[in-house]
């Protein structure tokens, strides 16, 4: 099913399913989902498979500001496609390709810590295809609790309120919504209800001013908008006592004008403008899914010197292992020789104890002999003398 923004969501129910109600369940899924199955195959990358990689990227979003801008850039506005945002000097596919090598270098998978060393383009348009994929997510997000609160920091919520239930309910299906909503609430091609305000909400008449930019305007600033833009609804003119409250908007080409420049459309043509913010909302989406342009040659050369470097550290390592491996090999023949010359000394002991106890052997016998002859000599003497007496 394809909604107005041009969002696609998988149902099995019938004509009267609503994204908001699937959103309240937790079953929202959209089509880019296939993508992050909690498998890889085919040279797919899976964020649910490891949800470190989605923290690794939020910590990298939070760490590099110019970047991060870069990559949140509405490429649509009087550009053409594939170029940089002005005065940056680095394109949207090389700032991905920065954070998918902070991210993925790390990686608990050791094929996956190659890939990207040997294909970092791959690992860039699976990086920024992930950020577009949770920024349908996030939009799908903000409208559930309605515009108010989508236009409102989550440390600005009412704890206890309709609104701050809402929005907790949701962190546990999208939790990664309270670190986006910090850098997306104010950009107007991320939460496509920024500078919208619900009617009924009990907060409405609080301000949340844009950033001031170089002291140009480069978001709605409003002071005293919502009371006024309610009776221009209503009465179909400005309300007596907020005529003179000064109102800046800015239009889709960054023209500036004043409250009087301002003319109060019926609702009719407000209807009208609303499906037309959603058509222009749509071809910007399509304009950011097209291909990015090329790295430059010195980003090639970059790529280039970090393979080399790589290669470098492999080899590097594989020195390491083999001298490792020598020093091993000469342990052991150290330890061979040691042995063997124990067992020659322990042999030559052996021997050498051998032949004593076979000399004192022979020696014994030896005066054993003596001493059998000693005692025939002395009794043949004394036979004589016994003879010679009869």
């Amino acid at each position: 099913m394809e909604t107005p923004d041009g969002i696609w969501f998988s149902h099995n129910d019938d004509s009267s399913f609503k994204p908001q109600d699937l959103l309240s369940n937790g079953q929202v899924m959209s089509r880019n989902e296939g993508l992050d199955d909690g498998y890889e195959e085919r040279g797919r990358i899976s964020w649910k498979k490891d949800p470190n990689r989605d923290l690794r990227l939020m910590d990298w979003l939070d760490q590099h500001p110019l970047q991060r801008e870069i990559i949140f850039s509405n490429p649509g506005r009087g550009r053409g496609r594939g170029s940089r945002k002005p005065g940056a000097k680095m394109s949207k596919i090389q700032c991905c390709m920065q954070a998918a090598k902070d991210i993925f270098s790390v990686d608990t998978d050791p094929s996956i810590r190659q890939d990207v060393v040997k294909d970092p383009q791959h690992f860039a348009g699976a990086t920024y295809s992930h950020i577009l994929h949770m920024k349908t997510t996030y939009q799908q997000f903000n409208e559930e609790p309605g515009p108010h609160y989508a236009n409102i920091p989550y440390t600005d919520l009412e704890v206890g309120s309709e609104g701050y239930k809402k929005v907790d309910e949701l962190l546990e299906w999208f939790p990664l919504w309270k670190r986006l909503h910090v850098h997306w609430r104010r950009i107007p091609a991320f939460n496509h209800l920024y500078g919208q305000h619900s009617a009924d909400s009990s907060q409405s008449s609080t301000q949340h001013p844009a950033e001031p930019n170089g002291g140009h305007v480069n978001r709605s600033q409003v002071v005293g908008l919502q009371e006024s833009l309610e009776n221009v609804v209503s009465n179909g003119t400005p309300g007596g006592q907020h005529r003179g409250d000064a109102i800046i908007v800015e239009d889709l080409e960054g023209t500036i004008f004043s409250q009087n420049d301002v003319a109060v459309k019926p609702e009719e043509e407000v209807a009208d403008n609303c499906t037309r913010r959603k058509r222009q909302r749509k071809r910007r989406r399509e304009q950011e899914l097209e291909e990015e342009p090329a790295p430059s040659d010195n980003s090639a050369r970059q790529n280039d010197d970090m393979v080399a470097i790589r290669e470098h550290e492999r080899s590097l390592t594989e020195l390491a292992v083999k001298r490792q491996k020598l020093e091993n090999e000469a342990l052991e023949k150290k330890t061979a020789i040691e042995t063997r010359r124990l067992e020659l000394e322990s042999e030559e002991r052996r021997r050498a104890a051998e032949d004593k106890r076979q000399r004192e052997k022979e020696q014994h016998e030896f005066m054993m002999r003596l001493m059998e002859m000693a005692t025939g000599m002395v009794k043949k003497p004394n036979q004589d003398t016994e003879g010679e007496g009869s």
